[in-house]
């Protein structure tokens, strides 16, 4: 689930943490997802919150991401009307509405309560027709389809219990593969319609990378790279495209893909989706920048954004707080790639650190980017960016080192790193180094995560990959590769649990370390990774939410 809002629909959506951390919007403009604005004010801590309109009415966030007027359920706490603020008149009821007595009675016991049940995640084991126990208790299931391995999966979870989709690379389209009894049984999906325009005469189509997510109706979205073309030298470079496409009866069929405005640099695509809007944002480096589009009729047509830096790297997907979209990029010196381009020029490049500060923007309402922050002491990159639920930003990012002791070897990854926003991006906490928090973390000389997501419950999930003896002069991953998935808290700066995540002994050259994965919902989670010839996978249960 994805909570984009500075509001919490209910406790499951709580940022629990062993310390409430109080916040105040003050009176402030809000969205609906159809645009209409309204003025109200939130405040409170994880634990116990009000929103109320400037003259009074207290109000909730609902279905479909609108906000109603509220009322009173059963157990005495706020529940949306039928009546939505901006649009609708007030209800009476809502007027200075208060949670009962008993509801009030019960949260004061509520930090203490929640810190001890779900401070931790159990892993559970998937329904399937093959598990295994692994270190500590972690049971997965495995998955090795017909057609060949899984490179690079991206997992998405729908909004009904045991809906889960995978897509990876292929030709010349994405191959998915959904299930709807949480991993009992996958069924590969039906490939989209025919691309337009097709490929020229002995040219070859594939799709690399893909971006994937389930709306709250439980329809597939997907996006993916479209390399077309037949790569020459001299630098052996095929033009990338990127295409969306839309699924309304899990992978049954699908949608005539539409080619994004990318002019054939996009690759690495994200997907958001909020109410109705899609956010697709494409980047590298180089030419490939930071760009951002986005859709309000289901995908048919795309509009881009203007005023993208030309400085500005490897763009993180977009989150939408109080109805603004706001994007994260890496801050690049372009003068990098030039210098390493002259043979004279490339020993000094190579000892220096192109990466500048991670910086945020939001997307105006006069479709500009407007610079909100540069962190210049956060100089990372492949930045992810998350909206909690207590109306934080939280973003990550991994960090790059001049290797040493020999500078002209270049920067090899050995770090990650986590900041946190509480007033809309505009300044940050100090980075926490996620490397020198894990335990199991022993002398690493790489570092990175394969895959970082924040839950329901505003706890940073990563699967952090690392080996030691790493060697960027010649590509080799070093010794003793190994993967751990680590749960953090970003509002106290603490890490709550880690699991090694270790290979089982049939398993030939182990696991890939970029090939994992992780999503959220509701009710949990899952994480999956890669092996030669399939994935592997375990759920996360949250002790207690349930």
């Amino acid at each position: 689930m994805k909570c984009f809002f500075f509001v919490v629909l209910s406790l499951l959506c709580v940022s629990v943490i062993a310390q409430a951390a109080p916040f105040d919007s003050g009176m402030r403009q809000w969205f609906q997802p159809d645009n209409t604005t309204f003025v109200a004010r939130a405040w409170g801590d994880e634990f116990f919150w009000w929103m109320e309109t400037e003259d009074g009415y207290r109000i909730v966030q609902g279905s479909g991401d609108w906000f109603y007027y509220a009322t009173l359920d059963e157990n005495g706490e706020f529940a949306p009307t039928d009546a939505r603020v901006g649009i609708d008149s007030p209800p009476s009821e809502s007027y200075k509405l208060e949670r009962s007595a008993s509801r009030i009675a019960d949260s004061v016991h509520a930090p203490a309560r929640l810190e001890e049940t779900l401070k931790t995640y159990a892993y559970a084991c998937p329904p399937a027709h093959r598990t295994q126990e692994y270190v500590k208790g972690v049971c997965v299931a495995s998955f090795q389809p017909d057609e060949g391995p899984l490179d690079s999966p991206e997992l998405a979870l729908g909004p009904r219990d045991g809906l889960v989709a995978i897509a990876t690379s292929g030709a010349p389209l994405a191959r998915v593969f959904v299930t709807t009894n949480g991993g009992a049984d996958w069924q590969p999906a039906g490939l989209p319609r025919d691309l337009a325009p097709a490929a020229g005469p002995g040219d070859t189509i594939s799709t690399d990378r893909v971006a994937l997510e389930f709306d709250g109706q439980g329809r597939l979205h997907l996006v993916g790279e479209l390399k077309r073309g037949t790569p020459a030298p001299p630098d052996w470079a095929v033009p990338t495209d990127l295409y969306y496409t839309f699924s309304p009866d899990l992978g049954k069929s699908w949608t005539r893909p539409v080619m994004l405005p990318t002019n054939g640099w996009g690759v690495f695509p994200k997907l958001s989706i909020w109410a109705d809007r899609l956010y697709v944002t494409w980047g590298y480096r180089g030419d490939y920048l930071l760009h951002l589009a986005w859709s309000t009729d289901g995908g048919n047509s795309w509009s881009q954004a203007k005023g993208a830096p030309d400085d500005c790297i490897n763009s993180s997907e977009v989150v939408v707080l109080g109805g603004t979209p706001y994007v994260a990029c890496a801050g690049y010196i372009r003068e990098y790639d030039d210098a390493r381009e002259h043979e004279e020029d490339a020993e000094a490049a190579l000892g220096r650190n192109p990466f500048t500060g991670l910086r945020l923007y939001r997307l105006d309402p006069s479709n500009e980017l407007t610079l909100v922050a540069s962190l210049d002491t956060f100089e990372g990159v492949w930045p992810r960016l998350f909206a909690a639920p207590d109306g934080a930003l939280v973003l990550a990012a991994k960090q790059y080192r001049i290797h040493s002791p020999r500078a002209t070897k270049g920067w090899d990854k050995c770090c990650a790193a986590v900041a946190r926003s509480v007033d809309e991006g505009r300044t940050w906490s100090k980075p926490v180094d996620l490397r020198s928090a894990l335990r199991s973390e022993d002398n690493w000389d790489t570092f990175g995560f394969s895959d970082i997501r924040l839950d329901g419950w505003g706890f940073l999930h990563f699967i952090a990959s690392g080996s030691d003896q790493a060697d960027p002069a010649n590509g080799s991953p070093g010794t003793d590769a190994r993967l751990v998935h680590a749960v953090f808290d970003p509002a106290s700066g603490r890490l709550l649990g880690e699991s090694s995540l270790t290979p089982p002994t049939d398993v030939p050259g182990g696991y890939y370390p970029g090939g994992a994965s992780l999503a959220f919902n509701r009710t949990g989670g899952m994480a999956l990774w890669t092996y030669g010839k399939g994935l592997d996978y375990t759920r996360l249960d949250p002790k207690g939410a349930r």
